[in-house]
C-alpha cells in the first residue's frame, strides 16, 4: 500500500498553480476564518497546561544516569499551511477536534515561533522536516525557511527529512542539484549534528536507492556529499534512511504486517543498507493496513494505541538483532479516518487501521520505552536521537502538537518524560 500522501503530491502539482483561496471554495471557506495566529491568551494558555499537566503517576524504577541526553524530535509536515482538497469534509465534520489551537491554516512565521515554544516547553529537541524535492512542492518545503525566519529557531535544532517518494524523486540526474539546498541549511548553527556530522534523513531508502543506481550509484553520490559537507567544517554526513522490517517485501513500503517478515531477508537488507553506504536507519511510522480478526471471527481496524506502538517497539527489536544503527520512531498516534474517503489522494477506498484510545499517558509510556532501547543497545545509538511520528499530521492521526481537542496535554506529558529521562528541560 502506497503511502497516502503520494497521491496529494502528484496531484498538487496543478493545485499550486491556482492562488491558495480558488484551491476549494468550499474548504477554503471553512478553513480561512481561523487563519490569524491564536490570541496571547490562548498560547499563554497552552503553555501552561503543557508545564502544569497533572503528575502521571509512574512507580517504575528508571535509571537513565548511563544514558546521555535523550533527543527527542519530530516530523514536521507543513500540509497546513495552505488550503486544499486534503482537507476533507470528514475531516471538519467528524474530526474537528484535531483543528491546530491557531485555526487549520496559518504559514505565518509568528505562527511559526509559537509553534517552536510549543515544541521546545515540552522538551522536543529538533524537528524534521518533511522536505521534496519538486519546486512544485515549494509550499510544503517553506517551513524550513518559516523556522529560520523565526526570532526563536535557535532555541532548538532541525533537519530534513527527505520525502522522495512519487512525485519527488531524488536520482542520480539531480541529486547534486537537490544538495545544493541542503547543504544551505546545513551551514546553520543548529542544523542537527551528530559528532560533527549533519543529519540527512530519507523517507524511502528503497526509492533512493533505486533511482540512484543500487550500490555503486549510493556509494558515488553519497561520497560525493559527504566531500561537499566536509567542505564546510564537518567531519562528513549522517545518511539516515527509512525501513520497515515488516512492511512490503517488494517496494518497503510502511505496513506493518507479521507475514512480510524473514529474518534471512531482513538480515541481507540491512547488510544491502550498510553496503551501500547508509550510516543508520529509521522509520516514518510503522502502520498496520490489515484489520484484526478477533476471537469470534470477524474483523476489525480499531487496533488500538497501545497494540501498534507495541508494533513499533518490535520493530526497534529487528534493527538491534542486527546491530544496526538506529533511530527508533515513536509513534504519536494513527488515525487515517479523515482521509478514508471519497477524495484525489484515496482513489483505490483504501482502509487501515487505527487507534482511536491514545492517551497522554500511554505516549509517555511509549517514550519511555524508546529511550530505555537506547540505553540497552547503545551500540545501535545515533547520538541518542528518537523521533516521533509526528509534530502535526493531523489527517494520519499522528500529531502531538496542541489541537482543540487537546490544548497541550499530549505535550505535558512529553515534557514528563523528557524530565524523566534527562532530568530536566531545556527551555
Amino acid at each position: 500500500m502506497r503511502i497516502i500522501k503520494r497521491a496529494l503530491i502528484l496531484f498538487i502539482t496543478g493545485l499550486l498553480l491556482l492562488s491558495l483561496s480558488a484551491c476549494s471554495v468550499i474548504r477554503e471557506s471553512e478553513a480561512s476564518g481561523d487563519e490569524t495566529p491564536e490570541s496571547d491568551e490562548v498560547f499563554e494558555s497552552v503553555i501552561n497546561t503543557i508545564k502544569t499537566y497533572p503528575a502521571i503517576t509512574d512507580t517504575s524504577d528508571y535509571d537513565f544516569s548511563g544514558l546521555g541526553e535523550f533527543k527527542l524530535g519530530a516530523y514536521f509536515w507543513y500540509g497546513f499551511s495552505y488550503t486544499g482538497d486534503h482537507y476533507t469534509d470528514r475531516l471538519f465534520q467528524e474530526f474537528s477536534d484535531r483543528e491546530p489551537v491557531w485555526g487549520w491554516t496559518d504559514s505565518t512565521v509568528e505562527n511559526m515561533e509559537q509553534q517552536i515554544e510549543y515544541a521546545v516547553t515540552a522538551g522536543i529537541a529538533y524537528f524534521a522536516f518533511d522536505w521534496y524535492n519538486a519546486e512544485h512542492m515549494a509550499q510544503s518545503n517553506s517551513c524550513v525557511d518559516n523556522f529560520l525566519a523565526s526570532s526563536n529557531n535557535k532555541k532548538m535544532e532541525f533537519c530534513l527529512n527527505v520525502c522522495n517518494h512519487e512525485g519527488a524523486y531524488v536520482t542520480d540526474d539531480n541529486w547534486e542539484n537537490a544538495a545544493e539546498t541542503w547543504l544551505k541549511y546545513m551551514r546553520e548553527d543548529n542544523y542537527l549534528k551528530v559528532n560533527n556530522k549533519p543529519v540527512l534523513m530519507f523517507f524511502s531508502s528503497y526509492y533512493l536507492s533505486y533511482y540512484l543506481g543500487g550500490v555503486d550509484g549510493c556509494l558515488n553520490a553519497f561520497s560525493w556529499l559527504e566531500e561537499e559537507v566536509k567542505k564546510l567544517g564537518y567531519d562528513g554526513v549522517l545518511i539516515i534512511g527509512s525501513e520497515c522490517p515488516y512492511g512490503s517485501p517488494d517496494t518497503r513500503d510502511i505496513d506493518f504486517n507479521e507475514a512480510n517478515y524473514s529474518v534471512g531477508l531482513w538480515k541481507n537488507l540491512v547488510y544491502l543498507r550498510r553496503k551501500q553506504g547508509f550510516s543508520a536507519l529509521t522509520g516514518y511510522n510503522y502502520r498496520r493496513y490489515s484489520p484484526l480478526t478477533l476471537a469470534d471471527g470477524s474483523k476489525t481496524y480499531n487496533a488500538g494505541y497501545e497494540l501498534m506502538a507495541k508494533d513499533h517497539e518490535t520493530c526497534w527489536e529487528r534493527f538491534s538483532d542486527q546491530n544496526m544503527p538506529y533511530v527508533p520512531c515513536v509513534l504519536g498516534g494513527w488515525d487515517c479516518r479523515p482521509w478514508e474517503t471519497e477524495w484525489v489522494g484515496n482513489t483505490t477506498g483504501y482502509r487501515s487501521c487505527y487507534a482511536a484510545d491514545r492517551t497522554p499517558k500511554m505516549l509517555y509510556e511509549h517514550i519511555l520505552n524508546a529511550a530505555k532501547w537506547l540505553d540497552r543497545n547503545k551500540d545501535c545509538s545515533v547520538g541518542n536521537l528518537a523521533v516521533l511520528y509526528a509534530w502535526n499530521e493531523f489527517c494520519e492521526g499522528g500529531y502531538i502538537c496542541p489541537t482543540k481537542g487537546d490544548d497541550g496535554r499530549l505535550l505535558g506529558a512529553v515534557r514528563q518524560a523528557i524530565i524523566r529521562i534527562n532530568g530536566s528541560v531545556n527551555e
